[in-house]
């Protein structure tokens, strides 16, 4: 596992030409089943993590998010989750910290700009509450209704 490219070529039967040649291309990383089972292990914590947050235990659901963000960091609902478990605990300005990141990760996800926002009114920073809640309402998402939780 150099980190280089590997090809092999395919050649059909010697029939009539023209012969097709099938040129497959892949990275040492192409089925790598470490990185297959890494992001299954993160799903696991995700899952637990989930159980957890909906059994009321913020705390453990913290932990467990993290587990899954320290094996799959490039994962978004697994922040905003984290994100949410912390607003409940109260801990609004690290609930905005997860929700920054998982804005950088998937900015087009209304509902992490409405989370975010509901952070900020809970700190009282109401302009930047409204400049999230903004976002959400003009934007062109024809089903605004997903991106607000009901609680």
């Amino acid at each position: 596992s150099s980190g280089k490219l590997r090809a092999s070529a395919i050649l059909s039967p010697p029939l009539k030409p023209p012969h097709v040649i099938i040129l497959a291309v892949f990275s040492s990383n192409f089925l790598n089943l470490d990185s297959m089972t890494t992001v299954a292990k993160a799903r696991d914590y995700f899952n637990n993590g989930l159980k957890k947050y909906n059994n009321g235990d913020y705390y453990g659901a913290i932990a467990d998010y993290t587990k899954a963000l320290e094996l799959n960091p490039n994962d978004a609902i697994t922040y905003d989750n984290r994100g949410a478990a912390k607003a409940k605990l109260k801990d609004y300005y690290g609930a905005i910290i997860d929700n920054n990141k998982a804005i950088e990760l998937d900015p087009n996800n209304l509902k992490l700009y409405y989370n975010r926002g509901v952070s900020k009114v809970k700190l009282k920073d109401y302009y930047g509450a409204i400049a999230d809640y903004t976002k959400v309402i003009e934007s062109d998402y024809s089903d605004k209704a997903n991106a607000i939780p009901v609680e």
